[in-house]
C-alpha cells in the first residue's frame, strides 16, 4: 500500500488539502497517515537515552514497514519543510537509517506563493534520498488559492494534475515491476 504523508502539523494545512485531492483524482490505493496530531519532544540523543523513543514513534516506525511507497506532500516554512517534519525523521532514523525503506516515493508542494513551496519539495528530496527513499518526481502547486476550489476539493491547475497523476501512475508501475523481479527471484 502507498502511504500518504503530509509534513505539516496544522490541522487547516493546504498541503494535506493538495494530498488528498491527488489521491482521489490519481485513484491510488494509498494510506493517509494522520500525523499531524503527534506530539514528539524534539530530538536529542541525551533525550533519546534517558526516555528512549516515544510510543508514537516506535508505532509509525512498524507502520513503514508495510508501505510500498510514498507520497509526501510538505509546506514551506521559509524556505525549508517543517521542522515537525524533519523532527520525525530525525527520531526515525534513529532506529532505522532507510526510514523510507529504499521504496518510491513522489514528492508535492504548495503555497500560496508563486513558487509553491519549491524550494521546500527539492530539499526534502534530498533528505528523502539520503534517508532511502528514491524520489521520482518533485512536482510544486504555485498560488493555492487560486488553483484549488475550497467548495470542491479540486485542483484547478489542469498541467499540474496531468503531470503529479502522471507521476503516480508511474510509480503503481514501477512498484509492480519491482514486485515482479523479485518474485521471479524467488523462482
Amino acid at each position: 500500500m502507498i502511504f500518504a504523508i503530509n509534513g505539516s502539523n496544522s490541522e487547516w494545512s493546504i498541503n494535506k488539502k493538495l494530498l488528498k485531492s491527488v489521491i482521489k483524482h490519481s485513484e491510488v490505493n494509498a494510506n493517509l497517515l494522520e500525523i499531524e496530531s503527534l506530539d514528539i519532544p524534539i530530538y536529542s540523543i541525551q533525550r533519546q537515552q534517558k526516555h528512549g523513543f516515544p510510543q508514537e514513534i516506535l508505532e509509525l516506525n512498524e507502520s513503514l514497514n508495510n508501505a510500498s511507497g510514498f507520497i509526501i506532500s510538505t509546506p514551506e516554512h521559509n524556505g525549508f519543510f517543517t521542522a515537525f517534519f524533519k523532527n520525525l525523521i530525525d527520531w526515525l532514523s534513529r532506529l532505522d537509517r532507510k526510514v523510507f525503506r529504499d521504496k518510491f516515493v513522489v514528492i508535492l508542494s504548495t503555497s500560496p506563493g508563486k513558487m509553491g513551496g519549491k524550494t521546500a519539495a527539492i530539499s526534502l528530496s534530498t533528505l528523502v534520498n539520503r534517508m532511502g527513499g528514491r524520489v521520482i518526481s518533485v512536482h510544486s502547486l504555485p498560488s493555492f488559492k487560486e488553483n484549488y476550489d475550497e467548495s470542491t476539493g479540486e485542483i484547478l491547475n489542469g498541467e499540474f494534475l496531468s503531470e503529479v497523476k502522471h507521476a503516480v501512475k508511474q510509480m503503481e508501475l514501477d512498484i509492480k515491476t519491482e514486485k515482479s523481479k523479485e518474485l521471479e527471484l524467488v523462482v
